[in-house]
């Protein structure tokens, strides 16, 4: 699945990038982020692997949708 390994060079990207936020931000609004994103890839590597990769892929959607309109 592409899609892992996009997830997986996303969270490096964005790992360089939170260092980057204002003070007020960088701590509560980027550790969400990391956590949203390592859930993701976490569902997706399930759903790789899963009989039920349906059920896996909705709580994945579920947590992208969260992610962006945080």
């Amino acid at each position: 699945m592409k899609v892992i390994q996009d997830v997986y060079d996303f969270i490096l990207w964005l790992l360089g990038h939170i260092g980057k936020f204002p003070r007020q931000h960088r701590y509560s609004l980027g550790t969400d982020m990391e956590n949203r994103l390592q859930r993701i890839l976490e569902l997706l590597l399930r759903a790789k692997y899963s009989r039920r990769k349906a059920e896996y892929l909705d709580d994945a959607n579920i947590e992208l949708e969260i992610l962006l309109r945080s």
